[in-house]
């Protein structure tokens, strides 16, 4: 009696653990989020937005800056690179310096594939034919350079340190190269967490997008090529973009050996979901990109997403949205070339709306990009 006793337990208990696991594995797939095939509202339209600053970066004499690739904000400074060099400008615009120049030296990079902040906030310049990492203070004093393990920077496209030992690293897309992301060890060099597409090209170098992951408080979020799941790293949970658009499966995609920007657009052409190429994560909500077509917001408070038309309209009624390239917990920063301001027609009286209007009086037309900085209420 006893044993069937200790069995009928011993059962009752595999039961609970199995409905215990089950629920949460229940829970996990249900994380799918809402709102996406709603008709896509204009661009920014029912927005709100705190404060807002928009400025020309100023050339000081040097050649202006080429295709932005990325931004990052510290305190008063913005960390500004177009991949052939790294500029310091204030939050007026006013140049301050350029971390190194090309060259074979230590304190030089052949290629500047990318650049992070490290831990203790100074300036990372990774360069990967050199297998190196070359650090300055924000000053632009150059303190010490790092030679890591041949072919670990191969094809990196962005790099984020998450703490004392770990990079996050994206990459490109190289024929069989289809590592998205992974995160090196700095002490070592070795890598963990592989996130991996099925996709291949054909001798070109593709990538998932220019601000394909995010970063916030520890936790990172990725997009992959035509997926509708925003992939959790780092402990972060993954989530997924509720479609009835038809997702391409892994085998689908398998078959694509050669991926390019050509790739999406047959995709859009068979009314295939296309996913997203960027993503920003504020404290209190997400912004899903895909390229300049459309955008997602989605309030970490309701978990529904709002989409929206990323084009920018040629008469503007209210502030738009326009080429979010980086975040922070509170901002998003976008960057424009003069001649897209030029062409705008401002009509509305909104007083950051008035701002862009001002600044069309005064622009340098063979000058630097302008950068446009939003606060989100």
């Amino acid at each position: 009696m006893k044993n069937i006793y200790f069995l009928a337990t011993a059962l009752l208990f595999c039961v609970c653990l199995l409905r215990l696991f089950g629920s949460c594995a229940t829970s996990e797939e249900s994380l799918r989020i809402a709102g996406f095939d709603n008709k896509g509202k204009t661009n920014a339209q029912d927005i709100k937005f705190g404060s807002f600053k928009c400025f020309q970066l100023q050339s000081n004499g040097n050649q202006p800056l080429q295709t932005v690739k990325k931004v990052i904000k510290v305190d008063s400074l913005l960390l500004i690179s177009d991949g052939n060099v790294l500029s310091a400008f204030n939050v007026t615009g006013r140049f301050l310096r350029n971390y190194g120049v090309h060259g074979h030296a230590a304190n030089e990079y052949i290629n500047l594939s990318t650049f992070y902040l490290d831990k203790t906030g100074n300036i990372a310049i990774i360069d990967n034919f050199a297998s190196k990492i070359i650090l300055f203070k924000r000053d632009g004093k150059w303190l010490k350079t790092i030679n890591a393990k041949e072919g670990v920077f191969r094809y990196v496209q962005n790099a984020t340190q998450l703490d004392a030992v770990h990079l996050l690293v994206s990459r490109y897309i190289y024929n069989d190269q289809n590592v998205l992301y992974q995160i090196i060890n700095l002490n070592n060099w070795e890598t963990s967490d592989n996130v991996s597409t099925p996709l291949r090209t054909d001798n070109t170098m593709e990538y998932a997008g220019v601000h394909s992951y995010s970063v916030n408080r520890g936790a990172v979020h990725a997009v992959l090529p035509f997926s509708a799941t925003i992939v959790g790293m780092n402990d972060a949970n993954s989530f997924t973009i509720a479609t009835s658009q038809n997702v391409l499966s892994e085998q689908e995609l398998s078959k694509i050996k050669n991926f390019s920007i050509m790739s999406y657009q047959n995709a859009i052409l068979r009314d295939n979901f296309v996913g997203f190429t960027d993503i920003f994560e504020t404290n209190n909500m997400y912004l899903l990109a895909f390229s300049n077509l459309y955008y997602c917001i989605i309030p970490k408070n309701t978990m529904h997403c709002e989409r929206y038309n990323y084009e920018v309209p040629e008469k503007v009624h209210r502030l738009p949205l326009i080429g979010i390239i980086a975040g922070d917990d509170r901002q998003l920063i976008g960057v424009m070339t003069p001649d897209q301001l030029k062409n705008i027609e401002i009509k509305g009286n909104d007083k950051k709306l008035q701002s862009l209007k001002r600044l069309q009086t005064k622009l340098d037309l063979n000058g630097n990009p302008i950068v446009l900085m939003y606060e989100l209420q």
